[in-house]
């Protein structure tokens, strides 16, 4: 057993002296000796006064033990706290309320036809109330010039889509182009998106030119990746910076609303085809310059609804037969003392593909074992692709596309109710 006497040197307002009966213990008791209140309570030296005491017990309504039931019991008894300790208790113990505009606010902001994004779907699942301020306040950080971390994607799309633009332009054949011919190219293009990305702000300062040569190697280098994995097969692009939803040369993705009406409009950042047998088999890819990993659970979630909603967009184009749906990985390779097989995988497209062997050959004429072009495809000894986590049946690839439409359709409904919590 120990007996501990604390004492506080402030009242919250001013310094304090330790009462006379302090010294008079450490006179009768010469072993004893002082220790900040840190080293023994959980409070981490806060009671020091009445208020931050109080403060302490406010952060931890719930807490338990003697420290807790004794300031409890204290302030419950305090003329100047009962009071306050009364409220918060019973905010704290208050059920959450559910934070709603209700409809016609919601049909005020957003309109009796919802006309949106599967980015911004995405993002009221994530968070509705950062939805709401963003979308339906319309409230905008005030702009700074210097670079944020999303300056390296938006760089990297325009780049890309200006690379993909360029080849056909200049009508160069992606099977006969050489390494040293994609370098010169992307010479002339990346200096006029320098200069051009948002009034050349990667060229403001030395710092933002430093980064710029990071922004563009990782370009360099998903451009040499980009042209290896269609020279890999007989996918080739034939749209980037596909646009659908209305006036849009693709039309809009509708949403099945039980109430009102809603479409989903974007960009889609490349569609390749490749005609096999008469049918024109489809690939949607979208450049991803974070996590590039497509997965089902955040699919069901909805979270990750972009690639299967650009599919079904693309699928509109007459005899079309959807095919696969990629992340294409931006960034920079492994350096070339490392190991050179990481370094491929690290820019391989993560995804989906239908397991048809035409679609698997139009992928990667001479795949045998792990696919050079996509992740999770690998060719077995046997010479079939069937097992491979990147594979799924065309029914299902159609499933699948349903159901994205269907999940969004649920966000949709969900947002138009005026839920912002």
């Amino acid at each position: 057993e120990q007996l501990h006497f604390c004492f506080s040197y402030s009242d919250g307002r001013r310094e304090l002296a330790p009462a006379t009966l302090i010294d008079r213990v450490k006179t009768l008791f010469p072993g004893c000796h002082e220790q900040p209140a840190a080293t023994f309570l959980s409070s981490g030296g806060t009671l020091q006064s009445e208020q931050s005491g109080f403060s302490f017990l406010l952060q931890s309504l719930d807490g338990e033990g003697a420290l807790h039931d004794a300031l409890r019991a204290h302030y419950a008894d305090h003329p100047l706290y009962r009071e306050k300790l009364a409220r918060a208790n019973a905010l704290f113990h208050a059920p959450a309320a559910r934070h709603t505009l209700g409809p016609s606010l919601a049909k005020k902001l957003y309109g009796n036809t919802l006309i949106t994004t599967v980015s911004r779907l995405m993002t009221y699942r994530e968070c509705p109330f950062r939805h709401f301020a963003q979308y339906g306040l319309q409230a905008l950080p005030r702009p700074e010039f210097k670079e944020k971390r999303a300056d390296i994607g938006s760089f990297s799309h325009m780049a890309l889509e200006a690379f993909v633009r360029e080849m056909d332009l200049r009508a160069l054949s992606y099977a006969a182009i050489t390494p040293d011919e994609i370098d010169l190219l992307l010479d002339d293009i990346l200096e006029d998106c320098l200069a051009r990305y948002k009034d050349g702000l990667l060229l403001a300062t030395p710092r933002m030119r430093m980064l710029s040569k990071f922004f563009m190697q990782a370009v360099r280098d998903t451009a040499h990746r980009l042209v290896a994995s269609i020279q890999a097969g007989s996918f080739l692009p034939i749209l980037t910076e596909a646009r659908f939803g209305k006036d849009a040369p693709l039309p809009p993705v509708d949403l099945p609303l039980q109430n009102g009406r809603a479409a989903l409009s974007g960009v889609i950042d490349r569609v390749d085809a490749a005609t096999v047998d008469g049918r024109l088999l489809l690939r949607v890819v979208d450049y991803k310059t974070g996590d590039a990993n497509l997965r089902y659970g955040e699919l069901a979630d909805g979270l990750a609804l972009q690639l299967p909603i650009y599919l079904k967009a693309a699928e509109a184009m007459e005899g079309s037969t959807p095919a696969g749906m990629f992340y294409q990985p931006v960034r920079e390779a492994v350096a070339e003392e490392e190991d050179e097989e990481k370094s491929a995988a690290a820019l391989r497209m993560q995804g989906i593909l239908v397991e048809d062997q035409a679609a698997i050959d139009a992928t990667e004429y001479a795949l045998l074992g792990q696919s050079q072009v996509m992740a999770r495809l690998q060719k077995k000894a046997d010479g079939s692709c069937g097992g491979s986590a990147g594979l799924i049946e065309e029914d299902d690839m159609r499933l699948l596309l349903d159901f994205a439409v269907k999940r969004a359709g649920e966000i949709a409904e969900d947002l138009l109710s005026g839920r912002v919590d």
